[in-house]
């Protein structure tokens, strides 16, 4: 998902482009000196950085999915 501003992410076709019509998010992105933030989908933020570290913060991400710990529910992590 991008902002409407950004024409880069708009000419990719796996990126949904969004108008911020209230300015919430470049707030937020301008809070966290981003440009680009990962976030997982139970809604935690995985990371934030600039344009140039979105490929780093998704192959971070996979591998962590990949190659994290077991979690069974009831049990401690195997």
């Amino acid at each position: 998902m991008a902002l409407s501003g950004d024409r880069t992410a708009a000419a990719i076709d796996e990126v949904t482009v969004i108008d911020d019509v209230d300015g919430t998010y470049t707030a937020w992105l301008d809070e966290l000196a981003a440009d680009v933030v990962l976030v997982r989908p139970d809604f935690h933020l995985y990371g934030a950085g600039s344009g140039d570290d979105a490929g780093a913060l998704v192959r971070g991400f996979l591998a962590g999915v990949r190659n994290g710990p077991c979690v069974r529910v009831g049990s401690s992590n195997v």
